[in-house]
């Protein structure tokens, strides 16, 4: 079905919200993740319909100046849409997908690669000027967040600087890995970063200068047989990958299917949060989380 089949789709559709609703159920999840990915990128970006597609503009600005990006569909396929000045920078790491200057095309049966529209976006937020905290600096670098935090503490990896072009993809690639092995393992964005949950955080992803930081909040008990795992703090570690190859690796495949068994087995883990709604068939409530691994 397309978004065009019953001829009335854009007049329904007063917002995003409304625009996703009225979705196909098989891609309805996937524009989702579009959405969430924008959002969390460009916070203070404004959101809207604009000839019947969402639509993000800088701080509300109007005109293709005030533009960051807009997405739409056509059966289960996502497009994506930026100012060809804000792609072109990065043509290596889109050529999979890119369709025109200004389109990308995320075929059906694929993950959509939020990695990715997240470094994009906060890219063109540099690139329109705003400095903020967490997603651009003051001197115009893509900025990642600043560690992997639990009250209190921090898992510092190292100071970030500029995404390298390749690393986004190693992310992507540390997601899909991380999918395959717990798929009921629940992704939310925690302090600007990717984090997957059971019954507590179990891992969290942060691209840096050099490398990308994968943090296991219960790393601690796996370290010694683990020795890509790096750190001292009391609970926590980090293993820093640097290719698509490690990501793919199956030490690093073994890694997470251990964190994820530990996390749903320990009621102690430091990054459970308390009774939580359940779905995705997993148990939402301390000590009780099930997962498919």
């Amino acid at each position: 079905m397309s978004r065009w089949e019953d001829g009335r789709f854009m007049k329904r559709s007063g917002n995003v919200g409304e625009f996703i609703s009225a979705a196909p159920g098989t891609v309805r999840p996937r524009l989702r993740a579009v959405r969430a990915a924008i959002r969390s990128s460009a916070p203070r970006a404004t959101e809207s319909i604009s000839y019947g597609m969402p639509f993000y503009s800088y701080k509300g600005e109007a005109g293709v100046e005030g533009r960051l990006c807009y997405f739409d569909f056509w059966d289960s396929v996502v497009r994506f849409y930026m100012r060809p000045g804000d792609l072109e920078p990065h043509a290596k790491l889109i050529a999979r997908y890119r369709t025109t200057k200004s389109a990308l095309r995320f075929p059906a049966g694929e993950p959509i690669p939020v990695v990715l529209i997240e470094h994009l976006v906060r890219d063109a937020v540099r690139r329109h000027g705003e400095a903020e905290s967490g997603s651009v600096d003051g001197r115009g670098s893509s900025q990642p967040h600043r560690g992997l935090r639990k009250g209190r503490r921090t898992m510092q990896a190292s100071k970030p600087n500029v995404l390298g072009d390749a690393l986004p993809e190693v992310a992507a690639e540390v997601e899909r890995t991380i999918r395959s092995v717990a798929p009921r393992a629940e992704r939310v964005v925690k302090f600007g970063a990717p984090t997957f949950q059971g019954q507590g955080d179990i891992i969290t992803i942060g691209v840096w200068t050099q490398f990308v930081a994968v943090g296991f909040w219960n790393g601690a008990k796996l370290a010694a047989r683990h020795p890509m795992l790096e750190g001292t703090a009391a609970s926590s570690r980090v293993a820093r990958l640097r290719t698509v190859r490690a990501a793919r690796s199956p030490a690093f495949k073994l890694l997470v299917r251990e964190a994820v068994e530990l996390e749903a087995s320990d009621p102690e883990h430091p990054g459970a949060a308390g009774p939580r709604r359940t779905e995705g068939g997993i148990s939402r409530r301390r000590g009780t989380a099930r997962h498919s691994v």
